[in-house]
């Protein structure tokens, strides 16, 4: 049994990383989103659902902001997170020349940009 183990750790440490490393652990870059949501599938079969559940945990977390934060956008009430992932897609080129921005940030300003809210 300890055989298996150490020959699995081995062979994992062997492996590379089949997505891009943000540069702070744990977080994750405009570059790396857009990397995410645009890989083929076919290729990393594990990108999409991950670009999803980004997506949809900083949505999430963007309506989640008390009061006094950052803007939000004001989203239609019928719009899905695959709408939302498919805006990221649309916007990648920019995602990608955002090095050092926070996909968080990109996707809260591409958000609002594509919904803003009405003027009062």
């Amino acid at each position: 049994m300890r055989a298996i183990l150490e020959t699995l750790i081995a062979l994992s440490l062997l492996a590379e990383p089949a997505l891009p490393s943000p540069k702070h652990p744990g977080f994750v870059d405009a570059p790396t989103l857009a990397a995410l949501c645009t890989a083929d599938p076919v290729i990393e079969p594990e990108a999409p659902a991950i670009c999803l559940g980004y997506v949809v945990g900083a949505v999430d977390q963007l309506f989640m902001d008390v009061d006094g934060g950052p803007r939000r956008p004001c989203l239609p009430d019928h719009i899905t997170a695959e709408e939302i992932v498919a805006l990221v897609r649309a916007n990648a080129s920019i995602a990608a020349g955002s090095e050092g921005s926070g996909a968080a940030d990109f996707l809260r300003d591409m958000l609002q940009e594509a919904f803003p809210c009405p003027v009062t």
